[in-house]
């Protein structure tokens, strides 16, 4: 939060504001993706838990970027996503 100190406002706000309005983003566009989806047309509105996703998908990703990982997509990090099946028969030439 800005406090008028006098100061200049410390980077992590800029960061706070940054990450809120990526995230706010893309939970409007999730929703939307949502309500055009819809049977009845209506608005959809995410749960907590799902916009607790979403923030904690794009955290991930924000500390992945500052330590000079790759980022991966939402799909990579989606933790139900199941994992390719690569069966390997280790006493094969025994």
């Amino acid at each position: 939060m800005l406090h008028r100190t006098g100061q200049k406002p410390h980077a992590g706000v800029c960061l706070e504001a940054k990450l809120f309005q990526a995230v706010d983003g893309r939970i409007e566009e999730r929703e939307t993706q949502l309500t055009q989806e819809s049977p009845n047309g209506l608005p959809v509105t995410l749960s907590t838990e799902e916009a607790n996703r979403i923030f904690e998908e794009r955290m991930l990703s924000e500390r992945r970027a500052a330590l000079g990982l790759p980022v991966r997509g939402s799909q990579e990090s989606d933790p139900t996503r199941q994992q390719p099946s690569n069966p390997t028969d280790y006493f094969e030439n025994m």
